[in-house]
């Protein structure tokens, strides 16, 4: 079972979660890879925004659900990290998508910018932060010279960049 942090727990009781959940994946989520546990225990859950704490972005607002992500995100970035990366849930009212690597890792792209970053090495590092308000880490592919995240713009010299 994919284990929660205690942080975020209890939203996910309140969404309808429990321990022992289990629900149908869709046939198209490849056998063995990580999002067929996660979409069991999560599948169909909408995880709702909290209060945003004082110093940070308010969270994001979570649908766990098979997604059907444009090629240029899942192809070529799974070419670039040399993973299949599977669609989890969408974000923000659509507005993004969390994706979970072959080896576990978690990444999130825009749906409103040319944005992909790197959401944590695990799935509960990264719903964690997602829904604590961390920011996430830009990622720039070998043709980008810079990207523009959070409202601010990273190149290829920002320390803040996740370098795969």
């Amino acid at each position: 079972m994919v284990e929660l942090p205690e942080s975020i727990r209890q939203q996910f009781i309140d969404a309808g979660w429990h321990p022992g959940r289990s629900v149908a994946v869709p046939a198209c989520v490849p056998a063995g890879h990580p999002a067929c546990e996660v979409l069991a225990a999560y599948g169909g859950l909408i995880i709702l925004e909290r209060e945003p704490a004082e110093d940070w972005e308010p969270s994001q607002e979570l649908v766990f659900r098979e997604l059907h992500p444009y090629p240029e995100v899942a192809v070529l970035w799974g070419q670039l990290l040399q993973t299949r990366l599977v669609g989890i849930a969408s974000v923000d009212n659509d507005h993004g998508e969390f994706y979970i690597a072959s080896d576990g890792r978690c990444f999130g792209s825009s749906n409103m910018h040319d944005a992909f970053y790197f959401d944590g090495e695990t799935f509960a590092e990264a719903v964690e932060g997602m829904l604590l308000g961390r920011w996430s880490r830009p990622m720039l592919r070998p043709d980008q010279q810079s990207v523009t995240l959070y409202g601010k713009r990273y190149t290829r010299t920002s320390p803040e960049l996740y370098h795969y």
